[in-house]
């Protein structure tokens, strides 16, 4: 299978803006038709791959914003969505991507989907925190700033806006003490 997104944790260090859904949209579907037909068309150039002989390969998306999700219902076989597991933002994930497989005329039931959850065990909670502080600073970041930041729960959306300015640069490796994971 290929995992992809637009690029926004990978490549937010190193300076490169992560792709548009657009970009995004535009790779998705000629990597499906070079593995589908051989033959694709790519910024309005033809590629191909002559030597590929196999099923196509099945595209997994992660995805956390409406559009974004979406987009995954369109064009993906699969979807990782990072918005949460609580029932708010199951049944939201699941509207948007259903809206965007009924869009492409698919039933949204083929799409699989995947929910990502940032948890660590560890002997005391500020261990835990210690050990998973850059995912959860990476996760927190994401959903603060995307669109997804619509299932945050209003008592809590103070918190994630603070705690989302104290972990901006990426190079926190621990949660700040002053602005630590809601709950």
């Amino acid at each position: 299978m290929l995992g992809i997104g637009p690029g926004d944790s990978a490549v937010h260090n190193s300076g490169v803006a992560p792709a548009t859904l657009a970009e995004l949209e535009e790779y998705v579907n000629t990597v499906r038709s070079l593995h589908t037909t051989g033959r694709a068309t790519y910024h309005g150039d033809a590629v191909a791959l002559e030597w590929w002989g196999g099923d196509p390969v099945p595209i997994i998306m992660s995805a956390h914003g409406p559009r974004s999700l979406r987009l995954a219902g369109r064009i993906a076989d699969g979807v990782v969505v990072g918005l949460g597991l609580g029932d708010t933002t199951r049944e939201f994930a699941a509207e948007q991507i259903a809206e965007g497989a009924r869009q492409a005329g698919r039933d949204p039931s083929e799409v699989d989907v995947w929910y990502l959850s940032y948890f660590n065990i560890a002997e005391s909670a500020d261990e835990a925190a210690k050990q998973i502080g850059s995912v959860l600073a990476v996760g927190g970041n994401l959903l603060a700033r995307s669109a997804g930041r619509s299932v945050i729960p209003d008592r809590l959306r103070g918190a994630f806006d603070g705690w989302q300015i104290a972990t901006r640069t990426f190079d926190t490796l621990t949660v700040p003490a002053a602005h630590p994971m809601p709950t």
